[in-house]
């Protein structure tokens, strides 16, 4: 049968450290779930702008070098997250 889904969380902390745990996690998520990068609202975007590099720099960086996983905004549908564009889906 299919794989039950899975979620992966990962919470606040520089873009390095972040793309490592990534690194380390993405293998085990099966398509269809999730990983989910919390307080992309760090780093100027909009608050707390004296942070420096975090989660939304991490996305971006995994994004250009992995095409498995993809933004879903469909979990954002209420308006209120403090990780937004932070759900990203395995799509392969």
């Amino acid at each position: 049968g299919e794989p039950p889904n899975a979620v992966v969380i990962l919470g606040l902390a520089p873009r390095r450290r972040l793309m490592t745990l990534f690194d380390s996690y993405a293998a085990l998520v099966p398509v269809g779930s999730y990983v989910v990068f919390e307080e992309t609202i760090t780093n100027g975007n909009p608050v707390w702008p004296g942070m420096g590099p975090g989660p939304k720099d991490a996305i971006k960086d995994i994004r250009k070098n992995n095409g498995d996983f993809v933004p879903d905004p469909s979990l954002e549908k209420f308006g209120l997250t403090f990780s937004p564009g932070g759900f990203l889906k395995r799509r392969s």
